[in-house]
């Protein structure tokens, strides 16, 4: 079991005697606590968030991209502790377990990648006589504040998919992930504070959906990153006071069969495709194939897809 663990506001721990339990979904027993913020925490972490912006907008490409290394790297260093704390929490299978720390280590690299990277379209303003001799170049800054709402089914990878582009841009977060999978958040914040980004540009925090509120309707909140279901989405972009707001919702994915596939192999792919890890990985849903095909193309399908 692990030890009590505070919420993490701007470098620092933060306990506030309200818990959060965590349970083993293989077990029900209790693996852990983490502390469960109250309206004057979210508060902290939003003003913190708003001051670092300061620091993190000015930080050059080679910094960013620096800390990123570094956040792969603490990573890296504390694979098997991931591994071991998402199949605890998840109930992840290990080799699903495995592979989404995998998956992550590439998030944060192709993220370090892109922090170097200065890309943007040349608009042609000379296409009238007053334009001759100007240049036009169009740059993407950072945002600010970025509230990142993350789901269970992916404790890690998905959080990272927020956390580290935005760190790559110059963006604080603050990182609000599932209250089923809070002990993999805590680890990947402590690696993000470790890796030298601004102690102030970076809070994971644990909250009850009405106290949480202001992380997407404060108006210094500039940005909000949610994966969930789709009623919880929806009611965060309708209260998002028309801030930009990115939703992943639930899945509705196809995956097309050609006629000269291999179906057996993809009868396999697909099972795992649309029934791994119980059904919680959102992708090939359905399954078409051309009307013309005959039924050898179904007939592997159906029994990986009927109930005992």
């Amino acid at each position: 079991m692990s030890p009590d663990l505070p919420l993490r506001i701007a470098g620092e721990e933060v306990s506030t005697g309200d818990w959060i339990e965590v349970r083993s979904p293989w077990s029900a027993e209790r693996i852990g606590r983490v502390a469960k913020a109250g309206p004057a925490e979210i508060e902290r972490a939003i003003a913190a968030a708003a001051a670092g912006f300061e620091e993190t907008r000015s930080l050059p490409a080679h910094r960013r991209a620096e800390v990123l290394r570094k956040l792969r790297d603490r990573i890296e260093d504390r694979r098997a502790e991931f591994v071991e704390t998402i199949i605890g929490e998840a109930g992840k299978p290990r080799r699903f377990a495995e592979a989404e720390v995998e998956r992550g280590l590439t998030t944060v690299r192709l993220a370090s990648e892109e922090a170097t990277r200065f890309e943007g379209e040349v608009v042609p303003v000379d296409i009238e006589p007053r334009g001759e001799g100007a240049f036009c170049a169009v740059r993407r800054f950072p945002v600010g504040p970025i509230t990142a709402i993350t789901p269970f089914n992916f404790p890690l990878n998905l959080a990272l998919h927020k956390v580290a582009p935005a760190l790559a841009a110059g963006n604080p977060v603050i990182l609000k992930p599932s209250p089923r999978t809070p002990i993999t958040a805590d680890l990947l914040a402590r690696a993000v504070e470790s890796s030298g980004w601004p102690k102030r540009a970076f809070s994971l925090v644990h909250a009850d959906p009405d106290v949480a509120r202001p992380l997407w309707t404060d108006e210094r909140i500039r940005f909000v990153s949610f994966t969930g279901s789709d009623a919880v989405g929806w009611k965060i972009k309708e209260e998002a006071n028309r801030k930009k707001v990115t939703l992943e919702l639930g899945g509705n994915a196809a995956a097309i069969v050609c006629e000269d596939a291999d179906v057996e192999d993809a009868a396999g792919r697909l099972a795992t495709a649309a029934f791994a890890y119980g059904g919680q990985v959102c992708s090939s849903r359905r399954c078409w194939r051309r009307r013309s095909s005959s039924s050898r193309q179904t007939r592997p399908i159906l029994p990986r897809s009927s109930a005992p």
